[in-house]
């Protein structure tokens, strides 16, 4: 089952050097990570992708609701990511700025590159009626990915475009953004497209898990707030 947090009485049996793999979800993925126990925090040493059914009866800190009038397309968050929902409702229906940003090898270097530029704010736009979702101009695929950003009234999510060169495929990613910010956001987006496909072998993520009342001076980086912890995510060069 993938949990959203860690529960505090899976902090209370934890012993100096415990080694604990969960599929944890946050911003609208799961990731297997996997953790040693060292000086009262969590410290990973290695996250993938994955998917798991949903841990049940667990105290939940995704959120969801609709961002169209006819509420076909929602808006998925995590409770410490705070936004003006009434600001978004009907921003897909707004003038939009399309931009793309590298060439990739393979379904799984697309798959490898929507998940590292999943960093700062990521909330998702899942379908609920593909034919109106395609109607609006969007690619299913990409809302799947669960990767758009959100400023105040505007929003922007990965693209991918398909193309064949020399008898080999290639996937082009991109961002296209809606709302009085839609240039900035996209351009945001693929400059981190940029980022990780110059680093893309080379950069690794560390997910640290602090129990929750660990205070703020003591947490180096992007902080994710959960109920029972808080998550750390950091992204380095080796």
């Amino acid at each position: 089952m993938s949990p959203w947090d860690i529960p505090w009485a899976w902090w209370r049996q934890l012993a100096p050097g415990a080694r604990v793999v969960l599929p944890l979800r946050w911003r609208g993925q799961a990731r297997s990570v996997a953790f040693t126990y060292r000086d009262g925090r969590l410290i990973s040493d290695s996250i993938e992708l994955c998917g798991f059914v949903y841990l049940v009866g667990e105290d939940e800190g995704e959120q969801s609701a609709p961002i169209t009038h006819d509420e076909t397309i929602l808006l998925h968050w995590d409770r410490d990511q705070p936004f003006d929902l009434d600001a978004l409702h009907g921003v897909l229906d707004r003038p939009c700025q399309r931009m793309v940003r590298g060439n990739h090898r393979g379904r799984r270097a697309l798959r490898r590159g929507v998940a590292a530029a999943d960093r700062h704010r990521p909330t998702g736009v899942p379908p609920q009626r593909p034919r109106r979702h395609q109607a609006r101009g969007l690619r299913p695929d990409l809302a799947r990915s669960r990767t758009p950003l959100v400023e105040g009234s505007s929003l922007a999510y990965l693209t991918s475009r398909r193309r064949e060169d020399g008898g080999t495929t290639r996937w082009e990613l991109g961002a296209t953004g809606h709302g009085p910010a839609a240039t900035e956001l996209a351009r945001h987006r693929c400059d981190e497209i940029r980022a990780w496909s110059v680093h893309r072998d080379e950069r690794k993520a560390t997910l640290v898990a602090y129990p929750a009342d660990t205070p703020d001076s003591e947490l180096p980086g992007l902080v994710i707030d959960k109920t029972h912890s808080r998550f750390v995510l950091t992204y380095e060069t080796e």
